[in-house]
C-alpha cells in the first residue's frame, strides 16, 4: 500500500512537472509565433529604414515648402521691381518731352544779351537734342 502510495505521489509530482515543461515549450512556441520574421535584426533595419525614409521624406516637403514660399515672395519683388521701374521709365519720358519742348521752344532772341548766356542755351539745346535722338534710338525698357 505504500508503494502504491508513493507511485500514485511520484506520478502526481511527474504530472506537475510534464505540465510545467509542456507550458515552457507553449510558452516558447507562442513566442515564437508573436514574432513577425524569423529574423528580428532584419526586422529592426527595415523599420528602421522606414522611419528613415519618413524623415527624409518630411524634410524634404519642408524644403519644397520654404522653396515655394521663396519663388512666391521672389516673383512678387519681381512685380514690384517692374512696376518700379515702370515708373520710372514713365517719368524719364515725361522729362524728356519737357526738356525737348524747351529746347524746341528756346529762341535766341528771348535769350539775355549777354555771350556767354546766348551759348549755354545753345549748348543746352543740342545736348537735348543729342540727348533725345540718342534716346530715341534704344527701344523703351
Amino acid at each position: 500500500m505504500f508503494f502504491v502510495l508513493l507511485f500514485m505521489f511520484n506520478s502526481a509530482f511527474s504530472c506537475k512537472q510534464g505540465s510545467d515543461l509542456s507550458d515552457k515549450t507553449n510558452a516558447k512556441v507562442l513566442n515564437q509565433k508573436r514574432q513577425k520574421s524569423p529574423y528580428p535584426y532584419y526586422n529592426w533595419q527595415v523599420q528602421q529604414h522606414k522611419k528613415d525614409l519618413d524623415i527624409y521624406i518630411e524634410t524634404k516637403r519642408e524644403h519644397l515648402e520654404q522653396h515655394h514660399e521663396h519663388e512666391k515672395q521672389h516673383s512678387e519683388s519681381m512685380n514690384e521691381g517692374r512696376e518700379s521701374t515702370r515708373q520710372v521709365c514713365e517719368t524719364l519720358r515725361e522729362t524728356q518731352e519737357k526738356i525737348a519742348f524747351a529746347a524746341n521752344n528756346a529762341s535766341t532772341s528771348s535769350i539775355p544779351t549777354s555771350n556767354n548766356a546766348k551759348k549755354g542755351v545753345i549748348l543746352f539745346k543740342n545736348e537735348a537734342i543729342k540727348f533725345l535722338s540718342h534716346r530715341r534710338s534704344k527701344p523703351n525698357l
